[in-house]
């Protein structure tokens, strides 16, 4: 059905947009300081904000992954091929990461990076999947250079995961005072949160690729 196709297209990207700025306005109204995408984790976002706005946070996240799920299961008229299997189930299983991203603490250290992992491969996955869906689409036009472009984007996110810095991803830095106290501070760059930015911002690139992909 185009209509809900393109309603949860916009309300899935609309109501994340909104919610980056309300949360990073309430974060500096709360922290008396602006948000670092550098050096801290998106569930720091949402959990530093005033604790009365906190579930309505968790709402809206759920509401943009529920609706780009929903746009999962429309892209296609029908399934058939595996590729166009592999692209609805790692988007949708990308969407679902993106919500918990947000939702489980770093603190709980296995379950964070097994989300982290997941989002990581799944958006990996949903470029390789469109590339070969924009390479060999039975359903409309074919683009080459566009196949193309999503298997750079997939080939290069997986050799990030083998960037041997990330297993120092929980090492922070140390500053020695005048007293002789040693202070723990958090890397200028932390790895985890940009790595974990930028997987969410290759899920949404892949997002606006899919629907432009079918309407030009």
């Amino acid at each position: 059905m185009p209509e809900v196709l393109h309603a949860s297209f916009f309300v899935a990207l609309g109501l994340f947009i909104v919610t980056i700025i309300f949360q990073t306005t309430m974060f500096h109204q709360k922290q008396q300081r602006k948000f670092n995408f550098r050096n801290e984790l998106p569930f720091e976002l949402v959990q530093g904000i005033d604790n009365r706005y906190m579930h309505y946070h968790y709402i809206l996240l759920f509401i943009i992954s529920l609706a780009q799920i929903i746009f999962a299961y429309n892209y296609f008229p029908t399934l058939v091929r595996w590729y166009e299997y592999l692209l609805i189930g790692s988007f949708v299983l990308s969407a679902i990461m993106l919500y918990l991203l947000y939702f489980i603490r770093v603190f709980e250290v296995k379950r964070h990076i097994i989300v982290v992992l997941l989002e990581a491969l799944s958006v990996i996955t949903s470029y390789f999947a469109l590339g070969v869906f924009a390479q060999f689409n039975i359903w409309d036009k074919q683009v080459l250079p566009l196949a193309v472009g999503l298997y750079i984007i997939a080939f290069v996110a997986l050799l990030l995961l083998f960037n041997p810095k990330l297993r120092r991803w929980p090492i922070m830095d140390k500053e020695f005072m005048q007293d002789g106290t040693v202070v723990i501070t958090r890397p200028r760059y932390f790895l985890l949160a940009l790595y974990e930015w930028f997987f969410i911002f290759l899920h949404f690139l892949i997002f606006i690729i899919m629907y432009i992909y079918l309407y030009v």
